[in-house]
């Protein structure tokens, strides 16, 4: 699908990317996955090959996955020269020094071949950029930061060069997104109104191949529908929530945390408001703090939901839920000491004893009557129990004491 002679596509990165080679800067491109970054690097990699007095190398690391004998290294300094067997890159970086064309070399999914890096390899990058004065210009693109992936030991002084032009790749802004969408659904003689198109790009957030997965399933299965049935379809569908799976998996944990807590309306931690600095550069959470896909909200509540049992509680905030609402608000101080002691033995059988000494913080002996105990357990039900009759949660074990089943 050529989409690169399209003006409206990708402007901004195609810009920055011209500037910095103007400058002869090397930079990081880092984006989540599925937003095309590779579509960006192919496409500015044919403009670069139409402008005079730049050389411009695609060199997509998903290839060196075939190439069992080579490093990276090495596979980067064959593409650059093929004149002879093995080049050195540092010996085809003096050789480029002399050249008045810029060299701008794109490597893509390099994140696909991190376990080839030797301990040498960023050092000599560095001594490539400055053994050419720069006339060797690198473009890495990354899922994440690189310092997720690397010690900054091993990367330290090349960091230090590459660092300050990171470029994080954005989904679609919405003009652009409802575009790509027209075109696409166009390449398959769909037809969507505008406003149609607009709620498309709400649900995806402008990612690019979530917009390829719905268009795909309304095209497949339900092109004949209502627009609400062929959402509705497109929403459940693999191909979609495959997407959301696929980004998850790429961020780190404490993202995904942070993610959570936003979908899932929590309260947010000082650690979350740094999070979110991150989470906004790379566009997954938008200027309002809000997640930026529809979509990807709906998953991480779902999934989060499914995670988690029937009684939850979050040990960072104190807050308990039940089936996903929170609970602990509607608690007295006894009758949550109680309901968080039980959390913490679930499944276990507590006796009276045990919930005296927690509850109440004092031997039973010291006055704490059986009917105290009675009364707090009542209490506790007629705030957790959909019927208290029969409780699915807080259950009596004759003879012996409470258990607290969480599902």
């Amino acid at each position: 699908m050529k989409i690169h002679p399209q003006p409206w596509f990708r402007r901004k990165a195609i810009k920055y990317a011209l500037e910095r080679i103007d400058d002869q800067d090397s930079y990081i491109l880092i984006g989540m996955p599925g937003i095309g970054k590779s579509l960006f690097l192919r496409t500015l990699h044919r403009n670069l090959s139409q402008t005079p007095h730049v050389c411009s190398y695609y060199i997509d690391l998903n290839e060196l996955q075939q190439i069992s004998d080579q490093t990276i290294t090495q596979f980067i300094a064959d593409q650059l020269d093929d004149s002879t067997a093995k080049p050195s890159l540092i010996k085809v970086a003096r050789k480029l020094k002399s050249q008045k064309e810029k060299h701008v070399v794109i490597i893509d999914r390099f994140e696909k071949a991190t376990y080839r890096v030797s301990h040498d390899f960023f050092d000599t990058l560095r001594v490539v950029i400055e053994k050419s004065n720069s006339q060797v210009i690198f473009i890495l693109s990354l899922f994440r930061d690189i310092l997720d992936l690397f010690d900054i030991r091993e990367i330290d002084q090349f960091y230090s060069l590459i660092n300050p032009f990171t470029y994080y790749l954005q989904p679609f802004e919405k003009k652009e997104g409802i575009e790509y969408l027209r075109y696409i659904s166009e390449k398959r003689d769909l037809k969507f109104k505008k406003k149609e198109l607009g709620t498309i790009f709400e649900v995806t957030g402008g990612h690019k191949r979530m917009g390829n997965a719905y268009i795909s399933h309304i095209d497949a299965v339900s092109r004949n529908q209502s627009f609400n049935k062929q959402l509705e379809r497109a929403n459940a569908s693999f191909g979609v929530e495959y997407q959301c799976r696929r980004i998850l998996e790429h961020i780190n944990r404490q993202y995904e945390d942070t993610l959570i807590r936003i979908a899932m309306d929590l309260p947010l931690y000082k650690q979350d408001e740094h999070n979110i600095e991150y989470l906004k550069e790379v566009g997954l959470v938008n200027n309002d703090g809000a997640i930026f896909s529809v979509r990807l909200d709906q998953y991480l509540s779902a999934i989060t939901k499914a995670k988690r049992p029937g009684l939850y509680l979050d040990e960072n905030t104190g807050e308990m839920f039940k089936l996903g609402e929170r609970i602990d608000m509607d608690l007295s101080p006894y009758e949550y000491r109680f309901l968080e002691f039980l959390y913490e033995n679930a499944e276990q059988v507590v006796d009276r004893e045990e919930v005296v000494e927690a509850v109440w913080g004092v031997p039973k002996e010291q006055g704490v009557s059986d009917e105290a105990v009675d009364q707090l357990v009542s209490r506790l039900r007629d705030k957790i129990e959909d019927n208290k009759g029969k409780p699915r949660y807080l259950v009596t074990v004759r003879g012996r004491g409470f258990q607290l089943k969480l599902d």
